[in-house]
């Protein structure tokens, strides 16, 4: 299995696995060198290129931003919050589990924001969110999913729709964006 077509070379520290067999690859190399790795940082890289190559081939990343209500949380019981909590914690390990879950976070309440924004020339700092609204942001899913759909389907799932309202988002890829800004800046000199 050859990890790079002939005519093309890979850049520094990047390495692409194709084809059948992809998943069961024994080499462990140092992307800044080509040394073989030995011990236990070879298992560490075989394991996460095994995570890697295992996963869906036409899986797309979805920002999943879930909203609630401001002090709804705060005024549940305790028995309500934990039961909350554990059910939605057990969904996460399930979407972990299945290879859709890719990162996710809870907020702290927007009083704690604050606001960067571009005023008369510099940077403006404001306490709070940048928007009022009925709900608050209270967390963020990153989803591995086929489609859209298939977004949808995993985060209706979701105990928190119960609490408020999610927004799904197709995350944007910026990887040939970002190749090309490089390219330009080498080119201008290395900014």
């Amino acid at each position: 299995m050859a990890a790079f077509p002939a005519q093309q070379e890979p850049e520094r520290g990047q390495l692409q696995l194709h084809g059948p067999g992809a998943e069961k690859i024994e080499m462990a190399v140092d992307f800044l060198s080509p040394q073989r790795l030995k011990g236990e940082r070879a298992e560490t890289l075989r394991f996460s290129l095994r995570v890697t190559a295992n996963q869906e081939e036409h899986s797309v990343k979805y920002i999943c931003l879930g909203y609630i209500q401001p002090g709804k949380f705060e005024n549940m019981a305790e028995s309500e919050r934990h039961a909350m909590l554990d059910e939605c914690f057990d969904y996460d390990d399930q979407l972990r589990s299945n290879g859709h879950f890719a990162a996710g976070e809870a907020l702290q309440p927007p009083g704690t924001a604050m606001t960067l924004y571009w005023k008369n020339g510099k940077v403006a700092v404001t306490d709070g969110p940048y928007a009022e609204t009925k709900e608050q942001l209270g967390g963020i899913l990153v989803l591995e999913a086929r489609d859209l759909n298939h977004a949808i389907q995993l985060i209706s799932q979701h105990p928190g729709v119960k609490y408020g309202p999610w927004e799904i988002r197709p995350a944007a890829d910026l990887n040939e964006m970002i190749r090309e800004s490089e390219r330009r800046r080498r080119k201008d000199g290395g900014r």
